[in-house]
C-alpha cells in the first residue's frame, strides 16, 4: 500500500471524516482530499501523495510530507488521537 492510500486508510479507521466539497464551478478540480473530525482541525492530503496540511480557525499551521508515521507523530504531537489509536498495517 502506497504513503497516500496509507494516510487516507488511517484517518478513515481513527474517526476522521472524509468531506465532500461541492464546486460552484464544474471544470474546477480540487487537489486535495480533505477530512475533520469532530469538527477539530481539517487535515488535507494532496492527491498526488506530495505533502498532507493541517488546518485551523486561523488557517494552515502545519504541513507535512505524505508518510504515515510523520502523520501519527503530528496527530500525536497536537492531541488530535488518542493513544488507543487504530493502527494500518
Amino acid at each position: 500500500m502506497n504513503q497516500l492510500k496509507k494516510c487516507i486508510e488511517f484517518l478513515k479507521a481513527n474517526g476522521f471524516e472524509q468531506l465532500i466539497e461541492i464546486n460552484e464551478n464544474p471544470d474546477s478540480v480540487d487537489d486535495y482530499i480533505s477530512f475533520l473530525k469532530k469538527d477539530l482541525i481539517q487535515i488535507d492530503i494532496a492527491k498526488d501523495g506530495s505533502e498532507i496540511v493541517f488546518i485551523d480557525d486561523s488557517g494552515d499551521f502545519l504541513t507535512i510530507c505524505c508518510n504515515y508515521y510523520a502523520l501519527l507523530g503530528a496527530l500525536m504531537e497536537y492531541h488530535l488521537i488518542a493513544w488507543n489509536y487504530v493502527s494500518i498495517k
